[in-house]
C-alpha cells in the first residue's frame, strides 16, 4: 500500500497540469488503472545509434505499474539478458511496431469504456523510452518501423481512448518539443495556439513528464542499466523522492 500512496500523490505532484476536477471519481472511490509502456531500442530512422537499455526500462515500469495494480500493456524487443531478469516481461511484451501499437491501444480503449460503464475512475499512464527527434520543427518518437508525432498521440490517445486521467512520462531525446512542436533552439516563453502548433494540446485530465526542457539528449548509464531519467522517477515513485515520509512526492 506504500508503493500506491507514494504513486498516487506524485502523479498529481509531478503532472500539475492534470486537474482533478475535470470528471469527479466514482461516489465509491473506486479507481481503474492502465498503463500503456513502450521501450525502443531501434529506432525506425536508420542512422540512429542502438540504445542498449530501453527494453530494461519497459520492464521496470511494468513491475512498478504492477505494484500498482495497473493491466499493463508492454510493447518493446527484450534482449537476452532483459529476458533473464524479467522473464513475466518477455511472455507479455509484444513488438514495438505501429500494428501492436495500435492493437494495444484498442484493447485500452476497450477496457477504459468498460470501466467507465461501471462508473469507475480511469487513468492511464503512458510510458515511453527509447528515441526522439525532430523533423521540419515537429518532434517525434519512435517505434521500430514508424514514428509518433505530438499530434499523433493526440489523435490515437487523448482523442480516442476516453479515460478520466492520462499521465504521460517520456524518456527521450527532445521530448518536451512533443507538446511545443518547435525547436530545436529558442527561448522558453508563454506558448498559445498549440493546436495550430501540431504538438500533444493542453488539456485538464493531461500531465507530462519529459525527460528534457528543451532542444536536448537523453542519456543511458550502464551503471543502472537504464535510462538516467527514467531510473530518477522511478526510484522517485517508490519513495525516495518522499524525504519526510509524508506520502507525498513534491
Amino acid at each position: 500500500m506504500r508503493l500506491r500512496s507514494v504513486l498516487g500523490a506524485a502523479c498529481v505532484s509531478l503532472f500539475a497540469s492534470v486537474n482533478a476536477a475535470a470528471e469527479p471519481p466514482a461516489s465509491s472511490g473506486a479507481t481503474a488503472r492502465f498503463a500503456l509502456i513502450v521501450g525502443v531500442n531501434r529506432s525506425v530512422d536508420s542512422d540512429a545509434a542502438l540504445l542498449r537499455y530501453a527494453d530494461d526500462d519497459a520492464a521496470k515500469y511494468q513491475d512498478l505499474f504492477r505494484g500498482l495494480g495497473a493491466r499493463t500493456y508492454l510493447l518493446s524487443r527484450l534482449d537476452a539478458n532483459t529476458i533473464r531478469l524479467h522473464p513475466q516481461a518477455s511472455a507479455e511484451a509484444r513488438e514495438p511496431t505501429r500494428a501492436e501499437f495500435l492493437r494495444a491501444l484498442s484493447q485500452v480503449e476497450s477496457d477504459v469504456a468498460l470501466a467507465r460503464k461501471r462508473h469507475v475512475h480511469t487513468v492511464v499512464y503512458v510510458v515511453y523510452s527509447g528515441h526522439g527527434n525532430v523533423d521540419a520543427g515537429e518532434a517525434y518518437v519512435s517505434l521500430e518501423d514508424a514514428r509518433l508525432f505530438g499530434k499523433d498521440l493526440d489523435a490515437l490517445i487523448f482523442d480516442r481512448v476516453g479515460a478520466s486521467e492520462y499521465h504521460v512520462i517520456v524518456d527521450a531525446c527532445y521530448s518536451s518539443l512533443l507538446a511545443t512542436a518547435r525547436g530545436p533552439g529558442g527561448k522558453r516563453r508563454t506558448v498559445r495556439g498549440f493546436s495550430q502548433s501540431g504538438g500533444i494540446r493542453p488539456r485538464d485530465n493531461v500531465g507530462l513528464l519529459f525527460s528534457t526542457g528543451s532542444a536536448r539528449e537523453s542519456h543511458e548509464w550502464a551503471g543502472v542499466e537504464s535510462g538516467v531519467f527514467s531510473h530518477e522517477v522511478r526510484s522517485g515513485l517508490y519513495g525516495a523522492a518522499d524525504a519526510n515520509g509524508d506520502g507525498v512526492v513534491t
